[in-house]
């Protein structure tokens, strides 16, 4: 799996822009109403996306057996990680970015 732990501003052209994780960003996602995991960690379903979503989680936020397909725009907001499991995928003409 990858994971990504924001922990300083990176980006890497057409896949990943990780960012923050401060107390306060963390604070933030759970006052919006952002899933609060008991163990920490929001594990996505398996699912082949080709809309736009954001997909949010006050610490971890994991995907395994994703797929973002042709058209798809995906945006992941972590307070702390998000981790890309097996089968973790996008597309040539998919868009995915991770905070």
């Amino acid at each position: 799996s990858i994971v990504f732990t924001p922990s300083s501003e990176t980006s890497v052209a057409e896949t990943v822009t990780a960012s923050g994780n401060s107390p306060e960003a963390i604070a933030q996602l759970a006052a919006t109403g952002v899933p609060c995991a008991p163990s920490g960690v929001r594990t996505l379903p398996a699912a082949t996306v080709s809309d736009t979503r954001i997909e949010e989680a006050c610490a971890t936020l994991a995907a395994n057996a994703y797929v973002i397909a042709a058209g798809g725009n995906v945006t992941f907001k972590a307070g702390q990680a998000v981790v890309l499991g097996n089968g973790f995928e996008v597309a040539a003409s998919g868009r995915f970015a991770a905070f």
